[in-house]
């Protein structure tokens, strides 16, 4: 039977209408997000999302009156909308009502472009997809059909140096993006709120199981709320409906309140907990929270003793009322499966406890694909560098025997690593210069995010 190439594919339409955005906000942003469209080497125009830059039939049609504008120096509302309208497609394309909306969508104007490269990622991975459909249809039973899908291949991606090194890098994706399709899922990606992720990762993926390790001290906790709390911004800026669930295993869930609170006022967090709490910062934490936190899509869990499955059968709940898109357990070792083993090498109880919460993340029946984040407590001997056994109360500190069983589910890995790492650095400072090194990344690429992590107001920020 033949194949068609569906309709509903990788996309991320807010990150388009950040990249026009940013342009029509900005004549400075314009050749720069120009000349990175030009080394993308995608077309911008094409009959199918499958063969263009953008998805969007819209978008597509006011990308290009914007750099039609662009070379003309008269690029502004007015003058784009009389461009819309001399062409016949303003009313097509949304109207002014549409294109006001764009720079609503802007963060900065470093940010769209920024999205320009995931946005092309995303249009690659369309075009993998079209190439698999005909593919399917042509059978590839002849040199000259293998011959015209490798330089198709080359076409997605021309930076790529050897054709199997190309198939190799994106055939999970590939495969993985023709089930989302068949499924009919949402594949909208979430952007983290640091760049530099972004540009390693593409983000917050749906049915992801992410872990981010650390040693004690290291800022896990304050990684994962600052994550968590970003994401429900997004999620109520744009009018999702989806939610984010945080299961916290030590932290009270008025600790982590707190610790918002803290990066949105730069009020030194050790204020919160040490009691008694001033009146005036009780007032002010009050306040805060009723503005800019309560009616977020955020909900935070504190429980102890949960174990893997209990984490589950909680977020299926949550669930049935409404899609969840991240989900953050704090922490891996914290689970009851992990405890009650009473044994840092029960590698096979570490391993159930993995497998289940993987297996949960990658189910496609789970209603708002989320991403599930793990924070592993990674502890290492200062002059080796290498893990050590330690332990701390209950609790099973990470050793290689637990890092190797989650490791190996994980679709991707990130540790904090400080300053003079090598050397046995420490995070004693207030204010310290980290990198957040990725050593598994499916789906994306290997590398460091710098950040800065600014211990008194619970937050890390990029560097």
């Amino acid at each position: 039977m033949k194949q068609t190439k569906p309709d509903i594919a990788p996309h991320d339409l807010d990150a388009e209408r950040a990249v026009l955005g940013g342009m029509i906000l900005s004549a400075e942003s314009v050749e720069p997000i120009l000349s990175k469209i030009r080394r993308c080497g995608i077309p911008t125009t094409g009959e199918t999302p499958h063969e263009r830059l953008f998805f969007s039939t819209a978008n597509t049609e006011i990308f290009s009156a914007i750099v039609e504008l662009a070379g003309k120096e008269t690029l502004g509302l007015g003058c784009l909308c009389s461009e819309l309208k001399h062409r016949g497609v303003l009313e097509k394309v949304g109207g002014l009502e549409y294109i006001v909306t764009l720079e609503d969508y802007v963060w900065t104007s470093e940010d769209s472009v920024f999205r320009v490269d995931y946005v092309a990622d995303l249009a690659r991975r369309r075009g993998m997809i079209a190439l698999g459909v005909d593919l399917a249809d042509l059978g590839v039973d002849t040199s000259e059909a293998i011959d015209a899908a490798i330089e198709r291949l080359r076409a997605l991606q021309p930076s790529a140096s050897a054709d199997l090194a190309l198939v190799s890098e994106h055939a999970d994706e590939f495969v993985d993006g023709i089930l989302q399709l068949e499924c009919g899922e949402n594949t909208s990606i979430i952007p983290s709120p640091w760049n530099g992720y972004n540009f390693h990762l593409g983000g917050f993926r749906p049915r992801t199981f992410v872990c981010w390790s650390g040693r004690s001290h290291s800022g896990k906790t304050t990684l994962g709320i600052n994550a968590a709390f970003a994401t429900a911004k997004y999620l109520d800026l744009f009018n999702r409906p989806d939610c984010v669930v945080v299961f916290s295993l030590e932290e009270s869930r008025e600790a982590l309140i707190f610790n918002i609170v803290s990066a949105i006022t730069e009020i030194d967090s050790l204020k919160w907990s040490r009691p008694p709490v001033d009146s005036e910062l009780a007032r002010c934490a009050a306040e805060v929270y009723d503005s800019d936190i309560k009616a977020l899509p955020l909900r935070i869990v504190d429980s102890k003793g949960m174990s893997g499955q209990d984490i589950i059968d909680a977020t299926q709940e949550i669930m049935r009322e409404q899609p969840v898109r991240f989900v953050l357990i704090d922490y891996l070792q914290k689970l009851r499966s992990c405890l009650a083993s009473r044994n840092a090498n029960d590698e096979q109880a570490h391993r159930h406890n993995s497998n289940i919460l993987a297996d949960f993340a990658h189910e496609k029946r789970n209603p708002g694909q989320p991403t599930v984040v793990a924070l592993v407590q990674e502890d290492y001997d200062p002059k080796s560098g290498a893990s050590a056994l330690k332990s701390q109360g209950e609790a099973a500190i990470a050793t290689p025997k637990f890092c190797r069983a989650v490791f190996d589910v994980a679709d991707q890995w990130l540790t904090i690593i400080p300053p003079d790492f090598e050397d046995g650095g420490e995070f004693g400072q207030d204010f310290t210069d980290v990198q957040l090194r990725i050593k598994k990344a499916r789906g994306g690429k290997p590398g460091s995010v710098r950040l800065r992590f600014e211990k008194p107001y619970a937050r890390f920020i990029e560097r």
